[in-house]
């Protein structure tokens, strides 16, 4: 039997997308729920990310594309 392939153009799909759907898959996709209290560690990595983002180094959605 021989195999066969489909090519989704899916980055392409994703390119044409608003940001507010980006996010709500980007949500779905990589985050993980969880009710455990914050680590020290994961506190200071979301210190350092606020940090980032306040002085506005951080990535823009139309930079993915």
């Amino acid at each position: 039997m021989q195999a066969h392939s489909v090519c989704l153009p899916i980055i392409d799909l994703l390119k044409e997308l608003p940001e507010d759907a980006l996010r709500a898959i980007f949500w779905e996709v990589f985050t993980d729920f969880e009710d455990s209290a914050l680590d020290d560690e994961e506190r200071n990595d979301l210190r350092l990310a606020n940090d980032d983002w306040e002085k506005g180094e951080t990535i823009e959605w139309n930079a993915l594309r």
